[in-house]
């Protein structure tokens, strides 16, 4: 009994492989890696829709100044560094602090501030909410805690009291307070 069964199903086998089916093959969709859909996405987040346009992030539709020492001279928060300044376009100027860790000097007509290693612009009072918004939370780099947006901010600006006015910042982002399970204060 089994035999037979064995035969039968051997020849329906054979029939079956020596049946012509064409089987449907549409096209194959192309994998992509992990980066590159990344990528895509990042793009399509720009694009508004609008035969390929691009939206700007408002974020980031600002610009500094192009005479930025035209803010620098008129701050009062910066007028005591002014004159800490020991360098004047490449020319001793003033005294050197032998204590003070960070020196000042004009560069350009630009003010800065040149503490170890890093050298950084000093901002005026009208740029300093924007440069918060911008470090603490572009979309693409999400909202970053107050040391993280600290960070990044100090790699390129620098100004009286701005630790303590990120640390503000970021205690009172209102998406910050939403995703964090300390609740909205």
């Amino acid at each position: 009994c089994s035999l037979r069964e064995h035969r039968k199903h051997k020849t329906r086998f054979k029939n079956y492989l020596s049946m012509e089916v064409e089987l449907e093959v549409g096209p194959v969709k192309p994998t992509k890696s992990r980066a590159q859909r990344r990528k895509e996405k990042f793009l399509a987040s720009a694009k508004t829709g609008v035969e390929g346009e691009t939206k700007p992030c408002p974020l980031l539709d600002f610009n500094i100044s192009s005479d930025i020492s035209a803010c620098q001279r008129p701050d009062p928060t910066l007028k005591p560094w002014f004159e800490k300044v020991t360098e004047v376009e490449g020319e001793a100027h003033g005294k050197t602090d032998a204590l003070g860790e960070e020196t000042y000097v004009v560069r350009n007509s630009v003010l800065y501030q040149i503490k170890g290693r890093t050298e950084a612009i000093a901002l005026p009072q009208q740029l300093r909410q924007k440069v918060m918004e911008i470090g603490h939370s572009v979309p693409w780099a999400g909202h970053l805690g107050f040391q993280k947006s600290l960070h990044r901010i100090a790699s390129w600006f620098v100004w009286p009291g701005m630790y303590t006015q990120v640390q503000q910042f970021c205690s009172s982002c209102h998406t910050c307070q939403l995703a964090s399970n300390k609740g909205v204060t």
